[in-house]
């Protein structure tokens, strides 16, 4: 019995060692686990969500999905994904940014919760509305607080939608500048020009969902999937951080020359608008193919041909994921960081300087970053954020509401044309007209002017 009871001990022990043993190796392969990047993408508004759905449909991985919208019957369309409605109504926001962004601010603790942890932050919206205009530039605030690496990805309107959506995405850019890392901006415009003229009009803003998704999913999935070349979060940050204005090209090709023949026609994409890569600070390059079929030579040749026009002081990523529907075809994307930015019809303010530390509308200034960790945090609900980037440090909203119209016959502020006659003689409707109020004043004669009052004799 004291033997079995031994042999019982024995065996307890044993098996208390393996499961020691077990739970040490469950341990071991934890931190795989924690060390992964969590990276997620929030959808802003109508094109914001269109593109999350898309990316959700399409099997983009490593990544959480949330949507933001004021338009909660469009929140209802999409599955897979974290929803938040923006604002109480549900309703939308009119085209009108600043009801987006007051949607926003009113939701704050959500879009918080939401966001928190993530140590990437990609934030999709379509500029020139009223929800991903006025709401993205808030949350890209409150994500760049929290110390999120943040990436805008967004579109600017095809020609067709009007100049009041055009304008209303220059603004919306400009505010997005001072608190993004990075803005990777597609030009639905120049979009239009890689397509066939005879496009049925939703498939137009199909390949532009498209686009986004090859920006934000092959970021995402070259830092978290295995592929043939892996990058970490901390390349892409050292590639983008402060970079301020990026442009993507991408290209699919066949062939045997498929990997050169697609790098060539992504750095030529229309989406780059002609753009000199040397004088990029950080250049991305993304190659994708079939898994299986995927060669190192090929993303060796495409790497090639970007590095041949890149700077050589640029910080250069190469990245790769494999994606199932390019079975015989190779996808090069090329995202170019840390351009210097054309004024887009928007004049730089005046009190704007080149020693004041902040974005203007030429040029997007590395001193950003030091300005603003030296800002103390503040109430991201009263409206701050301005029509100009450093705005935002002088308290005024984002998209100011416009100026009454002004009343008829009144005289508008701040004109100093000369005056004829005092305005106690002068008439309400027009001037030399009769006065039609009862006792009204009538002028004196010029000559009576220099008598006294009290020595005057009145006209009968």
């Amino acid at each position: 019995m004291q033997g079995n009871k031994g042999a019982d001990m024995h065996n307890s022990n044993m098996t208390k060692g393996l499961r020691i043993d077990l739970e040490e190796d469950a341990d071991v392969a934890l931190p795989s686990r924690k060390n992964k990047a969590c990276i997620k993408v929030i959808g802003v508004g109508g094109a914001g969500g269109n593109a999350v759905r898309h990316m959700i449909e399409k099997g983009v991985k490593g990544v959480e999905f949330i949507c933001a919208n004021t338009d909660a019957q469009a929140l209802e369309c999409i599955t897979g994904a974290r929803l938040i409605q923006l604002g109480k109504t549900g309703l939308g926001a009119g085209n009108l940014p600043v009801q987006g962004e007051q949607a926003a601010r009113e939701t704050l603790p959500e879009i918080e919760e939401a966001i928190h942890g993530a140590d990437l932050l990609f934030i999709t919206a379509g500029m020139g509305g009223g929800t991903g205009t006025g709401a993205a530039p808030v949350i890209a605030e409150l994500a760049r607080q929290k110390g999120i690496l943040t990436i805008a990805v967004v579109t600017k309107p095809f020609k067709f939608e009007g100049n009041r959506r055009k304008n209303n995405a220059e603004a919306g850019l400009l505010a997005l500048a001072a608190h993004t890392d990075a803005r990777i901006v597609i030009l639905n415009a120049e979009l239009a020009k890689c397509l066939s003229p005879d496009v049925p009009h939703k498939e137009a803003f199909a390949y532009a969902d498209d686009v986004l998704r090859y920006a934000v999913g092959g970021i995402a999935e070259v830092i978290n999937i295995p592929g043939v070349v892996n990058v970490d979060l901390a390349d892409i940050k050292t590639a983008v951080s402060n970079s301020g204005k990026a442009l993507m090209g991408t290209s699919v090709a066949t062939g045997a020359d498929r990997a050169v023949q697609a790098a060539k026609a992504a750095i030529s994409c229309p989406l780059l608008e002609g753009v000199n890569l040397r004088g990029a600070t950080g250049v991305i390059v993304l190659v994708s193919g079939l898994e299986g079929e995927l060669k190192m030579k090929e993303v060796e040749d495409a790497t090639d041909v970007v590095l041949q026009v890149a700077d050589l002081d640029a910080q250069i990523v190469v990245g790769t994921a494999y994606d199932d529907s390019l079975a015989g075809s190779v996808r090069v994307t090329v995202i170019v960081a840390g351009l210097q930015e054309k004024a887009h019809g928007l004049p730089a303010p005046a009190a704007v300087t080149a020693t004041t530390a902040v974005v203007d509308t030429v040029t997007e200034s590395r001193e950003i970053s030091d300005a603003k960790e030296a800002t103390a945090p503040r109430d991201l609900r009263a409206p701050t954020v301005g029509a100009r980037p450093n705005a935002s440090l002088r308290g005024a909203p984002l998209f100011p509401p416009p100026p009454l119209a002004p009343i008829p016959g009144r005289r508008p502020a701040g004109s100093y044309e000369p005056v004829v006659r005092p305005g106690v003689w002068r008439p309400m409707h027009s001037q030399g007209a009769q006065d039609p109020r009862p006792g009204a004043v009538e002028p004196a004669a010029s000559d009576d002017l220099s008598t006294p009052a009290c020595l005057r004799v009145p006209s009968n």
